[in-house]
């Protein structure tokens, strides 16, 4: 039997009560934001992120590519979104304790990872109200999003599930799935209310501290 760690909501909701620096909560004002919270690492491919996002920034001229994190592949992942014409489209956040203060601002937070070990950010932008796309790397995001645990099966397109969207972690040319599902959650109000309301829903009640210690006293008592 596998037992989680807990959600610290009170932390977290402390830290969601933190305001942005006021420069940046303007900047952010009226913005559509696409989130990304990890370090600026190769497994994390931020490439593939920024890539799909430049398909679409012109079709949404108000939104923003936020990425949250600091890392060996900052200086060139700053200058591939130069060779892309997307400086002022993309905003590099460097590493913060608190990413809830700008995860409760965003409009869809997209996990672009080729693998994660669990993908607790992903727990935290549910908990933070903000719909979730992810690849279905190995091996958390498919067990938190579609509450699936096989990954013999890999899929070749765009996949709703309760608690957010699925796609697969190759690009694909022809089909796009990433700029796809962004959009989708751009344009369509009342699956992103689902899928927010869906996931909250999930993760406080899965790994809610009582829940959490529950399931230790009954492994205990055994």
């Amino acid at each position: 039997q596998t037992i989680y760690n807990f959600f610290n909501t009170n932390e977290i909701n402390n830290k969601l009560k933190e305001p942005l620096e006021q420069e940046m909560d303007h900047f952010l004002k009226n913005k559509k934001i696409i989130i990304n919270v990890g370090r600026l690492d190769v497994p994390k491919n931020h490439k593939y992120l920024i890539e799909e996002y430049s398909r679409i920034s012109s079709l949404y001229p108000d939104s923003i590519l936020m990425l949250v994190g600091s890392g060996v592949l900052e200086k060139d992942l700053k200058h591939f979104v130069s060779n892309l014409g997307l400086t002022d489209r993309v905003i590099f956040i460097p590493y913060t304790n608190n990413p809830f203060k700008y995860l409760k601002k965003a409009s869809v937070f997209v996990l672009s990872s080729n693998f994660e070990g669990f993908g607790n950010v992903i727990l935290e932008a549910m908990y933070s109200k903000v719909p979730v796309i992810s690849t279905d790397c190995l091996s958390g995001p498919r067990e938190l999003i579609a509450n699936k645990y096989d990954y013999t099966r890999k899929i070749n397109s765009m996949e709703i599930h309760n608690n957010g969207i699925l796609i697969p972690c190759e690009k694909d040319d022809k089909k796009h799935c990433m700029s796809q599902a962004i959009s989708l959650l751009f344009d369509d109000e009342a699956l992103r209310k689902q899928l927010i309301e869906n996931a909250f829903h999930f993760v406080t009640e899965e790994y809610d501290q009582s829940n959490i210690l529950l399931q230790w006293l009954n492994l205990i008592n055994k």
